[in-house]
């Protein structure tokens, strides 16, 4: 009976080739782009969601023209801070990120451009779920010029070393040039690859 059923459906897209393949292929299609578009969505939804406090994690956002939502910066300033802690309860933490910036470092004659260098302040760890392999993630980032790699960093600038306590130069960046002190190793943060059609 059902061998019948794909007979006559076989028989009947020979007969309207030219209709057939338009449904198909609008079939095809249709299908297709609701596949990426769910790809897409997902791959959206899924960044930094391996950190523990995800769902209270918040970031500011100034807007250049009150009216206009479009054009936003992502960045603070140093009075916004106590003004949030002192008006909003609810606040548990707050951590300054200095945008992304280039540096140059440099140990032992091994120099490399880093590309995705942060400034943070010492609570970063508090608020990030970002687990050191070496150091202490609550004086970490206390002293000035103090400098937190992730192990594969740490492993291009001082191969099998313990890299803790040892100084790097940086020439660059957001920052004063000078002396790092390795106060802290993490680990690698993970990759998430950007989605592309």
């Amino acid at each position: 009976m059902i061998k019948n059923y794909f007979k006559i459906a076989w028989r009947n897209l020979l007969k309207n080739k030219g209709y057939s393949i338009i449904n198909i292929g609008g079939l095809a299609i249709g299908m297709a782009c609701f596949l990426m578009i769910g790809l897409y969505i997902n791959n959206e939804l899924s960044y930094d969601t391996y950190h523990e406090k995800a769902e209270n994690i918040y970031r500011i956002v100034h807007h250049r023209d009150p009216k206009n939502t479009e054009g936003s910066w992502i960045w603070g300033n140093a009075p916004v801070d106590p003004a949030l802690k002192q008006d909003f309860s609810e606040i548990e933490e707050k951590v300054q990120f200095s945008g992304r910036s280039d540096v140059l470092l440099e140990y032992n004659n091994n120099a490399f451009q880093e590309s995705n260098c942060f400034y943070v302040d010492a609570t970063v760890f508090d608020v990030f779920s970002w687990p050191l392999v070496s150091g202490n993630p609550k004086t970490a980032l206390e002293a000035p010029y103090s400098i937190v790699l992730t192990e594969s960093t740490a492993k291009k600038y001082f191969g099998n070393e313990d890299p803790m306590g040892k100084t790097m130069d940086g020439i660059g960046g957001r920052a004063n040039d000078g002396i790092y002190t390795v106060t802290g190793v993490m680990k690698d943060v993970p990759r998430k690859l950007p989605f592309y059609f």
